[in-house]
C-alpha cells in the first residue's frame, strides 16, 4: 500500500511538475511585475518626496 501522500482520490502526489510549471508561470507574470513596479514607486516617492514636503511645509 502507498505509505506517502495521496490526494483525495487515493493517487500518489509525485507527479505535480505541470501544476509547479503553472504557479511558476504565475509568478513570473504577476508577481515579478508587481515588485518590479514597486521598486520603481518606492525609487519616484525618494526622488520626489523631500520636494513635496517641502511644497507641503511652506504652505500656511
Amino acid at each position: 500500500k502507498w505509505s506517502g501522500r495521496a490526494d483525495l482520490n487515493g493517487r500518489p502526489l509525485a507527479p505535480q511538475a505541470p501544476q509547479k510549471l503553472l504557479s511558476g508561470w504565475i509568478y513570473l507574470v504577476f508577481i515579478l511585475p508587481f515588485l518590479v513596479m514597486f521598486k520603481y514607486i518606492l525609487v519616484l516617492l525618494a526622488t520626489f518626496s523631500p520636494h513635496l514636503l517641502l511644497t507641503n511645509y511652506k504652505q500656511p
